[in-house]
């Protein structure tokens, strides 16, 4: 289950060794390597490509600010088992299922481009949003969905 403040039943700031156990009991070991995508950012990624999944850790004052580092984000990817939102928003869905699943609680954004068209959708949760990345541009109902994300980020 896609949550905005977390992912199943793990919720963001939970310790990283207690995650991976949960993660692990349900979709087995992660693939080999972990990564620090960013440089210096401070995120760690660990992946399950069988799932089109990626998790984010990091020690970061993201989601709990004693220095543990603890579950901060996730990324889903089309991928031979799609996740979904507990309103069954996934991979492929479209901008209008998305709208009528959320009716009023969608903002379109222009990512990196401000004044520009929007290029994402977001539906905002109580700790966190869920990003929505779309295939088709411009932005109609009919254009399906591509990626999704909660929690901590790159940024632009």
């Amino acid at each position: 289950m896609l949550r905005p403040d977390g992912l199943g039943d793990l919720d963001f700031g939970e310790p990283t060794a207690s995650a991976m156990e949960v993660l692990v009991g349900l979709l087995g070991q992660p693939d080999p390597g972990e990564e620090y995508p960013y440089g210096g950012h401070p995120l760690r990624h660990v992946y399950w490509e069988n799932v089109g999944l990626a998790v984010v850790f990091s020690d970061y004052e993201f989601f709990r600010d004693d220095g543990e580092e603890h579950f901060a984000g996730w990324g889903h990817g089309p991928s031979s088992l799609p996740l979904k939102t507990i309103e069954g928003i996934g991979i492929d869905s479209t901008l209008g299922d998305l709208q009528t699943a959320y009716p009023g609680m969608v903002d379109l954004v222009s990512e990196c481009d401000p004044g520009g068209p929007a290029t994402a959708a977001y539906v905002r949760g109580r700790v966190s949003s869920i990003r929505f990345g779309f295939r088709e541009l411009p932005l109609e109902p009919a254009s399906r969905i591509g990626s999704i994300d909660a929690g901590a980020g790159p940024g632009c």
